[in-house]
């Protein structure tokens, strides 16, 4: 049975968990104070946890509701290898069970050294419909393992609404997330440490360099240039390099990062093509860490106006990270099972493979299409065919 101990140190896994979301760390472990019959538990059998359990959301008395439904998460970890469920009340309609038997190997790390917690399967997620009832719904959680009970809530449903920018809104996405400079290095790449950015625009200029090749009298196109992280280190290897971005703050702090150099433009851009670049006008497109956060249909747009602004021979470079590599695959696991679909952001990664990213530049007309794919990328190159 567990300890008194190990319950302390149960609670201190919950605050670690809600600090980690800068949450209220009197939140906390849940834990049963009475039997199903309704009688209050006993002293010896509170001392005794039959379970444990925690709310991963909703955090607070308020439960967000978008469109009126509301998503409710978190464990429940038997100390007796039993089965443990939920029960949820609406607003006066019957309770509504549901099992908690998704994997949490989280909760199973952090608790089995001092709770006798052996299965992983104690998680519970699922959507909840609410009426739109006069004066808002209220919805309590009863946590249980068929003889004792921990009870939660109310909590107040709250109408959220959620806010109307889309994916394909990209110029009103990436402006959003890019006021600061911090701000935007973090939007981009996770990390603001300049030594960082200098190391991985140099490592991107070698595979620039190793796909498509970069020459002293080449003007050189960036889909999607952010800041000028890269721009930074191959315009002295160029003729001209010219930053295209969806997002006007993005150009902002590309302007002031590349001030020193005299063979640099900048150009706004709609999103979705690159209109404001003449045809046959560059010798050299890439893009980036950029395909992520574009759907497929403008990853496609982008890579025909690519062409359409090479010259005769010119070449062109993307990448994305790869859905079957094996870090590209984690990433996208990582997705799929933490973040849930009301929760995506509109800029959030999406994978490609290079089936999809070859296809686009066979159909639009590249030629000499090179595939290279690692565990984490995919990239792929080609050329402009000459006239005949």
């Amino acid at each position: 049975m567990a300890t008194r101990g190990a319950v302390g140190r149960g609670r201190r896994y919950a605050a670690r968990l809600l600090r980690r979301r800068n949450m209220d760390v009197r939140t906390g472990i849940l834990l049963p104070t009475r039997r199903t019959s309704g009688r209050a538990m006993s002293r010896r059998e509170r001392q005794t946890a039959p379970f444990l359990a925690f709310i991963d959301h909703p955090i607070g008395p308020e439960l967000p509701s978008h469109g009126g439904v509301c998503r409710i998460g978190g464990w429940i970890a038997s100390g007796r290898g039993r089965s443990c469920w939920v029960a949820v009340q609406v607003a006066g309609r019957d309770p509504a069970t549901f099992e908690a038997s998704n994997s949490r190997p989280d909760v199973l790390t952090a608790l089995r050294s001092d709770y006798p917690i052996e299965d992983p399967h104690c998680g519970f997620e699922f959507s909840l419909e609410v009426p739109d009832t006069p004066g808002g719904a209220t919805v309590t959680l009863e946590l249980t393992d068929g003889e004792f009970v921990a009870s939660v809530g109310p909590y107040r449903v709250q109408k959220k609404t959620r806010a109307a920018t889309t994916r394909g809104d990209y110029k009103t996405v990436w402006n959003s997330v890019s006021e600061e400079l911090d701000d935007a290095k973090m939007a981009v790449t996770c990390y603001t440490d300049e030594e960082e950015y200098s190391r991985t625009a140099e490592q991107t200029v070698r595979a620039l360099q190793s796909t498509v090749g970069i020459d002293g009298d080449d003007v050189v196109l960036e889909i999607g240039a952010g800041i000028g992280r890269i721009g930074r280190a191959l315009a002295p290897l160029c003729k001209c390099w010219i930053g295209t971005d969806v997002s006007e703050n993005m150009l902002r702090h590309a302007a002031h990062r590349l001030s020193g150099l005299e063979n640099v433009g900048l150009v706004v851009t709609s999103g979705w093509d690159l209109a404001p670049i003449a045809s046959e006008s560059v010798d050299v497109v890439y893009c980036t860490v950029v395909f992520m956060h574009l759907d497929e249909w403008d990853r496609f747009r982008y890579v025909r106006e690519g062409l359409r602004v090479l010259r005769p021979g010119g070449r062109m470079h993307v990448d994305n990270f790869n859905l079957i590599g094996e870090e590209g695959w984690k990433f996208f696991l990582e997705i799929a099972d933490n973040v849930h679909p009301l929760d995506r952001l509109p800029n959030i990664s999406k994978s490609s493979t290079g089936d999809e990213l070859s296809t686009y530049f066979e159909r639009v007309g590249f030629t000499d299409i090179d595939v290279h794919t690692t565990d984490w990328w995919v990239l792929v190159s080609g050329r402009k065919p000459a006239p005949a």
